[in-house]
């Protein structure tokens, strides 16, 4: 814990700073630096709100409005560690709707509704069952309404439609292909008005396209591995919440 009179680094439990000799107001520190992250986070800096909110909690760490706004500017990154907020403000208050909703919409993103669902269901025991009952109906509603969307969009889409969509979905490769035959038609007509040999010009157009297209790959697989890591390590979370 830092002083917020000399900036010394202390230990959490004391009172007084063994430095200055100044009482730590803990309350008023705290508010401030939760003031200090609801700026940064207003203004998207969600990093600097993330740092302002953890330094809040060197001072108070028993409040759930704290762990809930740590969980907004998480969840704002996509960072899995949202969850785990959500989760600790649970831990302080399970009764509080807007954390129910938070975490359900979190988990809804990442398509990890069912576990979250099991996990409602295995601590009915723990809490009002009704309360929980809530929460597995909205559950069920949203995967109800995501299962009718996923079929009427299915059942509309033609080769058109998925055409265009894979067009809007690689737009670097249409660029890339885009240059690639700019590049080739460019080659032509300077071959038929200067004499120039095309074939240097196809060779570099085919490597440019290889390296390019190498490196859409490679970005795409690395973005997929991160989406399916922090799916399960949402799953974990759930798994190890101790109630």
């Amino acid at each position: 814990m830092i002083c917020p009179e000399c900036g010394a680094n202390i230990d959490s439990s004391k009172e007084i700073c063994p430095l200055c000799e100044k009482r730590i107001d803990r309350e008023s520190t705290y508010k401030n630096f939760i003031t200090k992250g609801d700026n940064f986070f207003n203004t998207g800096d969600f990093d600097k709100a993330i740092l302002s909110y953890s330094r809040a909690l060197d001072y108070i760490n028993d409040r759930e409005e704290l762990y809930i706004k740590l969980g907004n500017a998480y969840s704002k990154k996509m960072d899995k560690k949202a969850a785990q907020m959500y989760l600790k403000a649970l831990i302080l208050n399970f009764y509080n709707d807007t954390t129910h909703n938070l975490i359900i919409s979190f988990y809804s993103y990442f398509n990890k509704l069912e576990d979250l669902k099991k996990w409602y269901e295995k601590n009915k025991a723990n809490y009002d069952s009704q309360f929980i009952d809530k929460y597995i109906k909205i559950i069920d509603n949203m995967l109800r309404f995501k299962n009718e969307t996923s079929v009427k969009i299915g059942q509309k889409e033609n080769f058109l439609n998925l055409f265009f969509t894979s067009m809007k979905e690689y737009i670097l490769m249409n660029i890339v292909m885009g240059l690639v035959i700019l590049v080739i038609i460019a080659g032509g007509i300077a071959a038929f008005l200067f004499k120039v040999n095309i074939i240097y010009i196809i060779i570099f157009s085919g490597v440019f396209f290889l390296v390019s297209l190498f490196f859409i790959s490679f970005t795409k697989m690395k973005s997929i591995k991160k989406k399916k890591g922090t799916q399960e390590n949402l799953e974990n979370l759930l798994n190890e919440f101790k109630n």
